[in-house]
């Protein structure tokens, strides 16, 4: 298709750009890379499997370290469909997910877990080129983590957008396990909640 396009015609998405926005092909090509290139040079992402394919790889893993494990839609955004499970067996079989270790000791600034994003642009693959942005984000949760209980479920996560924040409070009892609310930052979502604070 590249090959075909005229000197002055230019393209806003490259052909596969998937393999990369995808969580399922991202995780794969990581794993790919990680055999290619060594584990000690891709070891920034917790351990991750591809539902429904790797569901006995997962329970395997299940008996070694213990949930919870967060699962989340292979081609979804904006924190839809992400929820939070302590056994392999509450993970649908059904469709498509990722499933990945959630991180219980999360990096923390002055207590507060952030997250940053760098943007770059991709001009041309052969040769790569690549440009990255002097300036990029950084989102903080606006409840300071407490890892007082030794329980991951105190993590707060936000996807999409600036500063985002969960509306409800940590329930000891598991009873909020399932609630969006509390464990998504995301404008989209907690926007509708009673609790939210613009």
């Amino acid at each position: 298709m590249l090959r075909c396009l005229a000197q002055h015609q230019r393209v806003n998405h490259f052909p596969r750009s998937y393999e990369l926005t995808r969580k399922d092909r991202l995780y794969k090509n990581i794993e790919k890379m990680q055999h290619l290139k060594g584990y000690k040079h891709f070891d920034f992402i917790p351990q991750t499997f591809v539902m429904p394919g790797e569901y006995k790889d997962l329970c395997s893993t299940h008996h070694r370290i213990k949930g919870p494990w967060i699962v989340k839609p292979v081609a979804s955004s904006r924190g839809r469909g992400i929820y939070i499970v302590e056994t392999p067996n509450q993970v649908p079989l059904e469709e498509p997910v990722v499933v990945a270790k959630y991180i219980s000791k999360p990096l923390l600034v002055e207590g507060h877990k952030c997250d940053l994003r760098l943007y770059v642009a991709v001009t041309c693959f052969d040769p790569l080129l690549i440009y990255i942005y002097e300036e990029g984000m950084v989102r903080f949760a606006t409840v300071k983590y407490d890892a007082s209980h030794n329980d991951p479920l105190l993590i707060y996560i936000y996807e999409e957008g600036m500063v985002r924040f969960a509306t409800v409070k940590y329930d000891a009892s598991h009873k909020s396990l399932w609630n969006p609310c509390m464990h998504l930052c995301n404008y989209s979502i907690n926007k509708y909640h009673s609790d939210y604070i613009k």
